[in-house]
């Protein structure tokens, strides 16, 4: 909240409910309080560059932005000529190996 009341104009907006129920709510396009997690995934990468093989997991309850994390984390990525893949879990399914296979078929379609 102190967040919301400090910087009403990121977080408090008219947002349109229908495109809403689209897109989900955006709450501005900057990530708050994940510089570490950011900083740990572009190492990881430089890594990747230099070494040709690096795997990095984002894992944690709903709600912590880990689907924002990683979105930012793709752009960041692409942006500087890499390949960005991922899977993702459903905890309502159990597909133990569905976020393995997920991202397998996206570099295959890729490619």
């Amino acid at each position: 909240l102190k967040l919301m009341i400090d910087s009403p104009n990121i977080y408090l907006q008219d947002i349109d409910l229908a495109e809403a129920t689209n897109v989900g709510l955006q709450f501005g396009s900057s990530l708050h309080g994940r510089e570490a997690e950011m900083q740990s995934l572009k190492e990881s990468c430089q890594r990747s560059i230099s070494t040709g093989c690096e795997v990095a997991m984002i894992c944690g309850t709903s709600g912590i932005g880990k689907s924002k994390l990683s979105d930012e984390f793709a752009r960041s990525a692409k942006e500087s000529g890499s390949i960005f893949i991922s899977g993702r879990c459903d905890k309502l399914q159990s597909q133990p190996l569905k976020p393995i296979s997920s991202a397998y078929n996206k570099y295959c379609a890729w490619l």
